[in-house]
Parts: C-alpha cells; sequence; structure tokens
C-alpha cells in the first residue's frame, strides 16, 4: 500500500500504517480497519530517530488537522516537558492518544515516553502463545496488550514483511479504536466514549484478563477485546434505529473479527 504524505525509506510507518488501514483488495493483507483514513505524519527522520521536538511538531499538525486517533508506534527513555504539553494539548482537543509501551523488556518500569503519560493510552505486546512478548517493556504504566510478535503488513515499496514489537501492537489497538468511531457515526449518533479518559476505562473493562487476576505491569489490564469494547457502549438509541436483521450481521462481523484476531493471528 502506497501512503500519501513523505516517503517512508525505513518502512516501520507504512507497517504500522497497513495494520490499521491496509484495504480489502484481494491481495496481501487487511487492516483491522480497512475503510479508515489515515493522516500520514511523517516525526522521525529516513533512519528511524528524530527529535522531541519533531514529535511535537507531529502532534501539533494533527491537532490542527483535526485528527480523532494519534497513534504513536514510537519511543524514548528521556522525558520531554514540551512532549507532555502537546500530548495534554491533544487529550483536550478530543483525540485519542495511544502508544507503544517499548521494546525494552522484560525487565520491570521500562515502558517508554510518550506512553508513560498518564493520559495516553500505553499499548505492551504478546506474543504467538498469548504471553507477554519478551521485548515488551513493562511497568504500572501499561494498559493493555495487543498481538505484535511477527505481525505481516504493508512494507515498501510495495510488498509486505513480518516484524515485531510493541510498535506493532499499537495500531491494533487504534485500528479497532477507529471501528468504535465509525460505528456511532454510521448511524449519525455520537460514541458513548467521548474522552481519553473513558477510552481507557472502556478498554480496562472489556480487557481480556490475561496473567495474574486484575491489573498487572505485565499485561495491564489483559488484552483488548474488538468485540466487548465495541458492542460496550451500543445506546438505547442506537439499538432503536438499526434494523435487527443489519444488527445481527454486524453482531457477527465483530465476532469474526475478535476470533481472527485473538486465534489466527497470534496462533498461525
Amino acid at each position: 500500500m502506497v501512503l500519501p504524505g513523505p516517503s517512508d525509506i525505513d518502512g516501520h510507518g507504512t507497517h504500522v500504517g497497513g495494520i490499521i488501514a491496509a484495504r480489502q483488495n484481494g491481495g496481501g493483507v487487511v487492516g483491522v480497519a480497512p475503510e479508515a483514513k489515515l493522516l500520514v505524519g511523517k516525526v522521525l527522520g529516513d533512519n528511524g530517530y528524530g527529535t522531541a521536538q519533531q514529535l511535537v511538531n507531529g502532534i501539533r499538525w494533527a491537532i490542527d488537522k483535526k485528527a480523532d486517533i494519534i497513534s504513536m508506534s514510537l519511543g524514548s527513555p528521556i522525558p520531554s516537558y514540551e512532549m507532555h504539553e502537546a500530548i495534554k494539548a491533544a487529550v483536550e482537543a478530543g483525540i485519542f492518544v495511544i502508544c507503544a509501551a517499548g521494546n525494552s523488556g522484560p525487565n520491570l518500569d521500562t515502558v517508554d515516553y510518550p506512553a508513560i503519560y498518564p493520559e495516553t493510552v500505553a499499548v505492551g505486546a504478546i506474543d504467538r502463545t498469548r504471553r507477554i512478548a519478551q521485548f515488551s517493556s513493562r511497568g504500572k504504566a501499561v494498559d493493555i496488550v495487543a498481538p505484535g510478535d511477527n505481525i505481516l503488513s504493508t512494507y515498501p515499496p510495495r510488498g509486505f514483511a513480518a516484524l515485531s514489537g510493541t510498535s506493532m501492537a499499537t495500531p491494533f489497538v487504534s485500528g479497532v479504536v477507529a471501528l468504535m468511531l465509525s460505528k456511532h457515526r454510521t448511524f449519525g449518533g455520537q460514541t458513548a466514549v467521548k474522552t481519553q479518559a473513558e477510552l481507557i476505562e472502556h478498554l480496562r473493562k472489556t480487557a481480556i484478563d490475561m496473567g495474574m487476576p486484575g491489573f498487572d505491569p505485565y499485561y495491564g489490564f489483559g488484552l483488548i477485546n474488538p468485540e466487548a469494547l465495541l458492542l460496550s457502549n451500543l445506546d438505547r438509541t442506537l439499538k432503536t434505529i438499526v434494523k435487527e436483521e443489519f444488527t445481527s450481521k454486524y453482531i457477527l462481523k465483530l465476532k469474526q473479527l475478535t476470533e481472527d484476531y485473538t486465534n489466527n493471528i497470534i496462533s498461525d
């Protein structure tokens, strides 16, 4: 998939973008939210490295462009006041901010910035045995986990590649959140999840518990559960305006997504 915007020399951004929104075109892979529109902002150099100020500029740009979700598959062990302020500004603007926890495992207290900031959704990774990936950063900042081991996605110039990291787990979460927004907008309504705090709470309530019962610093509140998340805020208004037949088909589609997500992707 060729994305609009600056050229991706490193390949990381194309891979992440494909996990979110690769189109269903009969070949290759299909993203979690294949009809989503991507607002592509290149904040790192061709070698995959950059500065905090570059990231700040990208976040401010996304705010100006009225993005719905900012998905950041990047991180640093170094804090930045300006970065934190930009993230808080995004959250205050009603944007969902979802960040990779980092690849500094297996030690505890290794979550990177900006994921460590409490305003973000911090995403860890599980491997194909459904255990916390060896590389996945750990700590009390982790909110949720998603598949991040040997994930096949789009790769430049026109191919595919399997990569591992919390960078791969993060767009899974972002894609599911995009589906949540789309579900309500399809029917002219507004999502019941309107703020970052509400999103984090819904993710926590609907996650599939893993590891020790309840929250733990390895899995956070557990594995993201697309079906439970999307159906948890199906309000009364939506139920009354959707035909029963369509509702049944929609729920069936969500169940299939969940099955593929938790079985095929991580158990092949």
